[in-house]
């Protein structure tokens, strides 16, 4: 209860107006703690008040902010809720409130009872009617508090009020000017990281410099990390604001690299992409962090206090790391550090990333100047022997050994040109994703057995042992014959061209659990650890200058790693270094089901390459043959070609001119180039397939073209071509083309078939082909006499040559061919039928177009 008194004295007054003026002179000298104490001492003495003291509101709560003539530990963790207790009240009622005798009221707080005051007198403290605190001031002995104490109280809360105000108004511009100041040092920063990002294409000077940059505006300590080839981080850059400590971390990374897996490093945060933020580094977190006592020690030696470390990521790659971290009681990272510490990581990516590209872009532009000077080497050195002899056959200064030299060395020339042209081609198909493949159940024996009896000679002229180790029971697998021995025939000869004279080269198929594994290892000079992650890019070579020892454009490799992994395998390469030789290892998924539909599997002996010794005179047997093509040469060898081969031959430099020829002569096979001025060879055959049977709308037709791409051939069948060659063709693969076509417009010289019971001879080296071939011969009701090699059939044929009805012969078999069969039984019996089954498709089709008796030429695998 406040009893009533007259207004204020003069005196009274004079101590409100002095009040005022200090209150005045407080808001604009003195911070609000020094403010509320300076208000206190006074009220203290002008209220003759044993103690004084100020809650603040925070939430719901009231805490006291100051207080005089208590002792700060009692009171200074006193939390009060508003509504609760003597402070609480004055809180919630917004009035003074007196209590006369303290240890009788329950309002009191035990700590002001037991601090001996008798008489509390409290009023808020608020500002535009708004309650934002109390003071109180207390007597040790017990008062009646009157009005004008609780006015002068008032006038000290009012100023308190307005002191608060300003203090958060002044705090909010001082944290609104320091952020606009460091939003300014921060984007003079980044200004300075990004000049500093531009000035070189040394990345890693780049880096160092950023570092030191960064000391001490991101931190007192700032570590660079790059993420390595193989995933093994690098240091590049270390900063310190003392650089005496820098060795420090250069010391950590030697004695302890960095594991992908450690816990708070810049490896993990490089492996997962997340940035790590630890606001405050403590002695568990290091211990946590290290792996023994001593890599704990070098840790405290950095004495890191906070730590942020970002990914450095550009274009969705992760390139390395950023790391900053403070030292001491200063300092600690926040949210909007780590936001800050991310922005300037980006843009050190980018800049890193640039180089990168920049200097990938450099290595395209050297490797395709590299490219075309070697391809300009490559074309010419085989043109220049072909110009040079066929100079000197012009002029007839050969006699007949140099003449035959010449003509072998032009045509080596031009089908390393080809060779060349073909790569070509194939490169050009796989970048554009269009190397398609003829998949099927395939063993990879015949296949790798083909490959190297073709690089035999090149092995044997160089004095180079080429072993083979072959697991007959290596199993399927699913793929395309003639591209599987492509890579075998490109690691082969890759590896005979960089083996020494008197080295080796071993080819070794075997099985592995699922896979089928093919190695192909050399004694050469093997290849250096800094050229091997990029043996298998496109263009790259060991040694692209002008000197190197060894030709080749570098595209064999790229190709047999394409071609592999569109069967779904692998293709690696091993090397121990200089002078340790090469290892290519292949892996191919084996395809299980179904061994009889496809090629036996089983291992052969080096087979005998059969010699044709019939001549071409005879192999078009007068067929008549209309060429069309608009280049007069190419029509000139044709032709020679083809009357050399027994046909008669037209003819024509247009599509229109060869429809004119139709209507006065009927070819048995229509030859037609496909690109011609005007009317190309697509609608010449449209124009002939609208004719009448009678005027010759069904003669076969076979395109002889330069393009060459699996869906030109698609286009050329599907429009109406019975064949596809490409140029430059093989004279005796168009001759077989144009026979087989021809044999389906004359009436067929295919012998009966056996009368039931009959006797086939079987010849096949191969046991799997035999055994199947005897039980479906069998199962039609045939006796099978089979043997096992040209040898043996001829030993059969010696016992029982007037009782076969028929020969079934394999075509590539060891010591004895199946040509050398064939001799022997034609000069003894001319009327016995032959068929030939071969995995070489293009001689057999020469053989039955060359050979009396042979009645049908079949493809391996045989349904």
């Amino acid at each position: 209860m406040l009893s009533e008194t007259n207004e204020p004295t003069g005196g009274e007054r004079q101590v409100v107006e002095r009040l005022e003026a200090v209150t005045d002179t407080a808001l604009a000298q003195l911070s609000l703690d020094e403010l509320l104490h300076e208000l206190l001492v006074r009220v203290q003495r002008i209220l003759a008040a044993d103690t004084a003291a100020i809650f603040l509101l925070d939430g719901d709560v009231l805490v006291e902010r100051a207080a005089a003539g208590l002792e700060e530990a009692d009171t200074r963790d006193i939390r009060i809720p508003v509504g609760a207790g003597f402070v609480g009240r004055v809180a919630a009622e917004k009035r003074p409130v007196v209590i006369e005798h303290v240890d009788r009221a329950q309002l009191a707080h035990p700590v002001l009872r037991e601090s001996g005051i008798r008489s509390l007198l409290g009023v808020p403290i608020l500002f535009e009617g708004r309650g934002i605190g109390v003071l109180h001031v207390g007597t040790l002995q017990p008062r009646h508090f009157r009005r004008d104490d609780a006015q002068l109280l008032q006038v000290v809360a009012d100023r308190i009020g307005l002191g608060i105000e300003y203090s958060r108004l002044y705090e909010e511009e001082c944290r609104a000017r320091a952020r606009s100041e460091a939003e300014q040092r921060r984007s003079r920063f980044l200004a300075n990281v990004s000049a500093l990002l531009a000035t070189t294409l040394d990345y890693e000077a780049t880096l160092r410099n950023l570092a030191r940059l960064a000391v001490p505006e991101l931190g007192d300590w700032c570590v660079i990390d790059m993420l390595g080839e193989q995933g093994q981080m690098r240091r590049v850059a270390v900063a310190h604001v003392v650089p005496a400590k820098e060795p420090l971390a250069w010391e950590l990374e030697r004695r302890h690299a960095m594991h992908p897996d450690d816990a708070y490093s810049p490896a993990q945060v490089a492996r997962t992409g997340r940035a790590e933020l630890v606001p405050e580094v403590t002695e568990a977190l290091l211990a946590k962090a290290a792996r023994d006592p001593d890599h704990l020690d070098l840790f405290r030696q950095l004495g890191l206090a906070s730590h942020i470390c970002v990914p450095l990521v550009a274009r969705g790659r992760t390139l390395g790391t950023l790391s900053v971290a403070t030292s001491g009681a200063g300092r600690r990272y926040t949210r909007e550090d780590l936001a800050f510490t991310e922005e300037v990581a980006a843009r050190a990516a980018l800049a890193v990333d640039n180089v990168r590209l920049y200097r990938e872009a450099q290595e395209t532009s050297r490797l395709k100047d590299e490219f075309l000077a070697t391809l300009s080497h490559e074309l010419r050195t085989p043109l220049t022997s072909v110009l040079a002899w066929m100079w000197m056959l012009r002029r007839g200064r050969l006699d007949a050994p140099a003449a035959e030299r010449a003509r072998d060395t032009m045509e080596k020339s031009i089908r390393s040109l080809l060779h060349i042209i073909d790569d070509l081609l194939d490169v050009s198909r796989a970048i554009r994703g269009q190397l398609r493949l003829e998949v099927r159940p395939i063993g990879l024996v015949p296949v790798i057995q083909g490959a190297v009896e073709a690089v035999r000679p090149a092995a044997t002229a160089r004095d180079i042992r080429l072993r083979t180790t072959i697991d007959s029971d290596a199993g399927l697998v699913q793929g395309d014959p003639s591209r599987l021995q492509q890579v075998v025939w490109n690691l082969l000869t890759n590896a005979i061209k960089f083996t020494p004279a008197g080295g080796r080269v071993h080819v070794r198929l075997e099985r592995a659990d699922a896979a089928a594994l093919l190695t192909v290892s050399d004694s050469g000079p093997g290849i250096s650890p800094e050229f091997l992650p990029h043996a298998f890019e496109r263009f790259r070579q060991a040694d692209a200058s002008p000197t190197r020892a060894q030709g080749g454009l570098g595209l064999g490799l790229d190709i047999v790693r394409h071609l592999i992994e569109l069967h779904g395998g692998t293709v690696k390469v091993e090397s121990p270094g200089e002078m340790g030789g090469a290892t290519f290892t292949v892996t191919l998924p084996l395809h299980e089901p179904g061994r009889a539909a496809a090629e036996p599997a089983g291992a052969r002996a080096e087979p005998a390459r059969p010699e044709l010794a019939v001549a071409t005179s005879s192999a078009l047997d007068g067929a008549r043959v209309l060429i069309v093509d608009d280049e007069a040469d190419t029509r000139e060898v044709l032709s020679v070609l083809l009357s050399g081969a027994g046909a008669e031959v037209r003819t024509s430099a247009s599509a229109a001119d060869a429809l004119v020829i139709l209507t006065r002569w009927q070819p048995d096979v229509l030859l037609a180039d496909i690109a011609m001025p005007g009317e190309d060879g697509y609608a010449l055959l449209s124009k002939l397939r609208a004719l009448t049977p009678r005027q010759g709308g069904e003669i076969p037709a076979l395109a002889l073209t330069a393009y060459a791409h699996s869906q030109d051939r698609e286009r050329a069948l599907a429009a109406g071509f019975h064949d596809y060659v490409v140029k430059p063709f093989e004279p005796p693969a168009l001759v077989a083309a144009i026979a087989k076509l021809v044999r389906t417009r004359r009436p067929s010289r295919r012998a009966a078939p056996p009368r039931s019971g009959g006797i086939i001879m079987l010849v096949d080296d191969d046991p799997g082909t035999r055994e199947y071939s005897c039980a479906v011969l069998k199962d039609c009701g045939y006796r099978v006499l089979a043997a096992e090699g040209g040898e043996d059939a001829l030993r059969v044929w010696a016992k029982h040559r007037d009782e076969i009805d028929l020969v079934v012969t394999d075509l590539m078999m060891p010591q004895t061919s199946g040509v050398d069969v064939y001799r022997t039984l034609r000069q003894q019996r001319s009327d016995v039928p032959v068929i030939v089954v071969s995995g070489y498709p293009l001689v057999a089709e020469m053989l039955g177009a060359r050979q009396e008796g042979v009645v049908e030429c079949l493809e391996k695998p045989v349904a």
